[in-house]
């Protein structure tokens, strides 16, 4: 999993269902993405976005660990993580921009479909010809 390191704390960075329908609410569609934080002429709109889509990440990571671990019987306490709100006030914009691919790898991750195949019941016993 992808993760982005902020002021010395890592945080995973997931897209999950939850995080696709808020993309898909605030920039149109998936494929709309890298539109919405490229670079344009009014920096503030990329850096504002950029936030916006990593706070988004990072939350879906956080709910992401703690739900799994809850499914795995595990206890998770759930973790402090820095609202696009916060991202704004302590990244500047030439960080914020580098953030981008970081963010942009995370959604390609999680985009990356993985095969599983089971292999026949008789597969162990099968005499070699």
């Amino acid at each position: 999993m992808v993760e982005a390191d902020i002021r010395g704390k890592k945080f995973p960075l997931c897209l999950t269902v939850a995080a696709l329908d808020a993309i898909n609410e605030k920039c149109g569609s998936l494929s709309q993405l890298s539109e919405f934080v490229r670079v344009k002429e009014d920096i503030s709109v990329t850096v504002s976005n950029t936030a916006w889509l990593l706070a988004l990440l990072i939350e879906e990571g956080e709910n992401n660990r703690v739900v799994c671990a809850s499914l795995a019987g595990e206890s998770a306490a759930r973790q402090p993580v820095p609202s696009a709100d916060d991202l704004r006030h302590i990244l500047t914009p030439a960080g914020a921009i580098r953030y981008r691919i970081l963010v942009m790898q995370a959604v390609a991750e999680s985009m990356t479909q993985e095969i599983e195949a089971t292999p026949s019941k008789n597969v162990e016993s099968a005499e070699r010809m």
